[in-house]
């Protein structure tokens, strides 16, 4: 049987990690800011994988 699931790094800035991950083919789906100027939690996609990336 085979499982899903999506690793949730840590990350300091998540504009320059989205950046980072776009070299290899990662694309921005999503952002999630609680208001403006919080910690950031990023959604990258590749194909069938997704990363997630948070400030937090």
């Amino acid at each position: 049987m085979a499982e899903d699931f999506t690793p949730i790094l840590g990350v300091e800035n998540a504009e320059l990690a989205v950046a980072w991950y776009e070299r290899p083919g990662f694309k921005q789906e999503s952002v999630h800011l609680f208001e403006p100027g919080f910690t950031a939690f990023v959604t990258i996609r590749r194909g069938p994988a997704q990363l997630f990336l948070s400030e937090h």
